[in-house]
């Protein structure tokens, strides 16, 4: 007589999901129609080159649109962003302020910084985040002043 178990080995792993969540605060909101795209986005490093660097991170999945929450007119937005399982050292609030075409999105000066996570005072950096493999990253909260554009670290 032949008897055989199986431990499980071949079911679907429970499906887990890596995340960031936080609250963004809108200070000195712009007028709607200044407010043409609006992501969330984070790097594994600094951008040198924006919005070069910003493509980047669409193609990695490490962006989540807040336009049509922002649009909404709230004061503030509660996110909860699906990312890569990384450590970003750079995470922003980015606005672009012309209108969108195929080109338009490749002008620097087309998008503002508006909001950095971590930052301090007037300084470019702000503080890292890491988003474990199946774990949810909470209090990821920041504030966003459109009258204020950060510059980004490469730039003076």
């Amino acid at each position: 007589m032949l008897l055989g178990a199986c431990s499980g080995g071949l079911e679907p792993k429970p499906e887990s999901r890596s995340a960031m969540q936080g609250v963004i605060r809108f200070k000195n909101r712009a007028q709607a129609d200044s407010v043409q795209l609006l992501f969330l986005a984070g790097y594994p490093t600094p951008p040198q080159v924006f919005p070069n660097d910003f493509f980047t991170a669409v193609n990695n999945r490490d962006t989540l649109s807040l336009f049509d929450r922002y649009q909404a007119g709230a004061d503030s937005i509660v996110y909860e962003a699906a990312w890569n399982a990384r450590r970003y050292e750079y995470v922003i609030v980015a606005q672009f302020i012309a209108e969108p075409t195929i080109t338009s999105v490749f002008v620097r000066e087309n998008w503002r910084v508006v909001g950095l996570y971590g930052r301090i005072g007037n300084s470019a950096l702000g503080s890292p985040v890491e988003i474990r493999e199946g774990e949810i990253t909470r209090g990821v909260d920041i504030e966003v002043d459109f009258w204020n554009p950060i510059p980004l670290p490469s730039e003076p």
